[in-house]
């Protein structure tokens, strides 16, 4: 008797173990299996435990709550069918729910009242009001999407603001304000972030981004304008302002290799570091913008600063512009050899000797290297310093050549003209335009040459006439 209680406890208590390890059970009670007319649709899920709720995209999780019983949030959607799922976990496993929903016609673009996740692909989304969140205020991950931001403003005393895998999209037109980052930006393409206010700890972070545009952005940060971190990724930033303090770093690259970032027409204030660059073989195009060479950090492998200046070339022959081509040749002090390191070329510049063609009007520009400067890591304190400027400009039109040295140190954006004054030949008398062959006489040969070429027969040209011809007008 007593061994059969013995067993009977055992029993009860591997029961009791398993029971407590089993994973949580979650319930979608919105949205349902169901077509609704509003493009704004409820997500509300629970659970019978505390759990993380999330979301999947590809292979990126995006947490919506942490530790809780229950989910909501929204989803905004334009016209057509959706299969929605929704993952929970914590330490016992995960569970999920999955359902599809369709949403009727609704006009473009979608109105933004909350926060939220916009859940449709090649969408225009507009905001219509202020919005705030204690989370992601909003999370896209669709392409082709464009997100007017109206004016209004988005918050959130979150580590991130909008949490966006951003492809051919764009968001604009509005302010942020944020505790954490107003943007995070992981693996973007083709993306554009422009004409925004912004306040709070960080601007954004980029991982992988390509082709990724800040423009007209105004940033006013507690710590980093914009962070860089992992995979290779090339951004440029133009026409904006970021201020910080001494906290923070307009740009700081976070272990991140092979980066190619353009700063242009840009004012930086304020940081402890202009160029925080804790990253491998990476290149800085400066243009036009007040980046302090002294106060940049190098990384851990080779980093390149090009200092560069737009040169605006204007060529005008007696004072008409005429196309032509102009040959850039620098006054460089590189090495002969150059240095290349895992593929990577130390000393090659990307404004060195070519060559570009104006327009019919003569006019062309392009960005000239003033000097640029190598930071080597393996060595700590080695900075090496190469000078271009000044660049010897040679200009060939259809008549001539013509030269000028330009020296492109001190200033933002230098304009170089090339006024070529040809001799003025006199106009043609009458006598020397009717000497069709150029023999120095009006007779009987250039009436047949004239006849020849009206008749369609074929007319030897003559040699050139040293004079200009001239409009004259015969009655009939």
């Amino acid at each position: 008797m007593i061994k059969r209680l013995l067993v009977v406890s055992a029993l009860s208590l591997v029961f009791t173990v398993s029971s407590a390890y089993a994973a949580p059970s979650i319930q979608l009670l919105s949205p349902q299996n169901t077509s609704y007319s509003e493009n704004k649709v409820f997500v509300n899920a629970t659970s019978d435990e505390a759990v993380d709720f999330y979301m999947k995209y590809d292979s990126v999780e995006v947490v919506l709550a942490n530790q809780t019983e229950s989910l909501e949030t929204y989803l905004y959607v334009k016209k057509g069918s959706y299969n929605f799922t929704i993952y929970a976990n914590n330490s016992n496993g995960t569970a999920s729910e999955n359902l599809v929903f369709t949403v009727g016609s609704q006009p473009e673009p979608v109105e933004i009242t909350t926060c939220g996740m916009l859940y449709s692909p090649d969408t225009q989304y507009i905001l219509v009001n202020d919005v705030s969140s204690s989370r992601f205020c909003f999370i896209i991950f669709d392409e082709n999407v464009s997100f007017n931001l109206n004016g209004y403003n988005v918050n959130s005393n979150y580590w991130a603001t909008f949490y966006t895998s951003c492809k051919d999209s764009e968001i604009y037109n509005g302010t942020v304000t944020s505790s954490g980052f107003a943007m995070f930006l992981p693996e973007s393409s083709k993306c554009v972030i422009r004409d925004l206010g912004m306040s709070g700890d960080s601007f954004a972070m980029a991982e992988g981004a390509y082709g990724l545009l800040f423009e007209n952005i105004n940033a006013d940060v507690d710590r980093d304008g914009i962070v860089i971190n992992g995979m290779p990724s090339s951004m440029s930033v133009r026409n904006s302002t970021f201020s910080g303090d001494s906290s923070g770093s307009f740009i700081s690259e976070e272990g991140a290799y092979f980066s190619t970032v353009k700063v242009e027409n840009t004012v930086i204030d304020g940081f402890y570091y202009d160029l925080n660059l804790d990253n491998y073989h990476s290149d800085y195009y400066i243009r036009n913008s007040n980046v302090d060479t002294s106060k940049i950090e190098g990384g851990y492998g080779f980093t390149r600063v090009f200092i560069q200046h737009l040169v605006k070339i204007n060529v005008t022959e007696n004072g008409t512009g005429v196309p032509s081509t102009v040959e850039i040749v620098d006054s460089s002090d590189l090495p002969k050899t150059p240095l290349e390191y895992h593929e990577y070329v130390l000393y090659s510049s990307p404004s060195s000797n070519f060559t570009i063609g104006t327009d019919q009007n003569g006019q062309a520009e392009t960005w000239l290297t003033e000097r640029f400067i190598v930071y080597k890591a393996f060595s700590p304190g080695y900075v090496s310093e190469h000078v271009l400027s000044p660049y010897n400009l040679t200009v060939r039109s259809a008549t001539t050549t013509q030269s000028q040295m330009l020296d492109i140190n001190g200033n933002s954006t230098f304009k170089i003209g090339f006024n070529i004054t040809l001799p003025k030949l006199p106009k043609c008398t009458i006598n020397q335009m009717f000497d069709l062959n150029n023999d120095g006489s009006v007779n009987i040969n250039d009436a047949v040459v004239m006849l020849r070429k009206v008749t369609g027969l074929p007319v030897q040209a003559g040699g050139p006439k040293e004079c200009e011809a001239r409009h004259f007008f015969a009655q009939t």
